[in-house]
């Protein structure tokens, strides 16, 4: 199946924003309050933009078109690039966005894929559980995109390819999950603001 588009760079609108694929860290007291503070410096220009990639990061884009390609193959559909998205309306815009990996056009579902170690993959194959700190990227990933689904997939070139329907799942969110990761993102956003106004920025 097609993957359509090259992967866009980074899009600047994530700058000083909560993002999807961090999210995880405010449930985390060690991760929360660094993480804010990288936020506010973000929002103040204090932003270095060398690319700094890890070996994971570069694993993950060197195979993110192979995989996105297996998600499209297994539900017969084209897989879409899309950029970064952001809620409509209320408290969480221009604080908060998400950049799935990825958009299947006839099914309507964003798409997260994570090219893992082949042994954490086979275990996921065996077990199909998200780990906590993706499965909270996907629900921010759902706030963002106004949804209640998301495709999950884990992916290694050398899981068999008969094995690889067993790396792709459908999570659906309920609402209590959804409030939660809200009322996190807008504990979080009070305290940049906080932030801002010490440092005399209007907010």
């Amino acid at each position: 199946m097609k993957v359509s588009f090259s992967r866009p760079r980074l899009s600047q609108r994530r700058i000083g924003k909560i993002t999807a694929s961090q999210v995880w860290k405010l449930f985390d007291d060690e991760e929360r309050e660094s993480y804010i503070h990288y936020l506010v410096a973000e929002r103040l220009g204090m932003r270095d933009d060398a690319e700094k990639a890890s070996y994971a990061f570069a694993w993950g884009r060197k195979h993110e078109s192979s995989a996105l390609r297996m998600v499209g193959e297994y539900f017969g559909d084209e897989v879409l690039y899309v950029d970064f998205i952001e809620p409509k309306v209320g408290e969480l815009v221009g604080w908060f966005g998400a950049t799935p990996d990825g958009y299947l056009r006839n099914n309507k579902l964003y798409v997260e894929i994570k090219s893992m170690s082949k042994a954490t993959v086979c275990e996921f194959a065996k077990t199909q559980m998200i780990p906590e700190r993706h499965k909270w990227q996907i629900i921010a990933g759902m706030v963002a995109a106004g949804v209640n689904e998301w495709i999950y997939a884990m992916y290694h070139p050398d899981v068999p390819i008969e094995d690889r329907a067993f790396l792709i799942v459908k999570y659906i969110c309920n609402k209590k999950e959804k409030e939660l990761l809200v009322e996190k993102v807008l504990e979080a956003i009070e305290e940049i603001k906080k932030n801002l106004r010490e440092w005399e920025v209007e907010v």
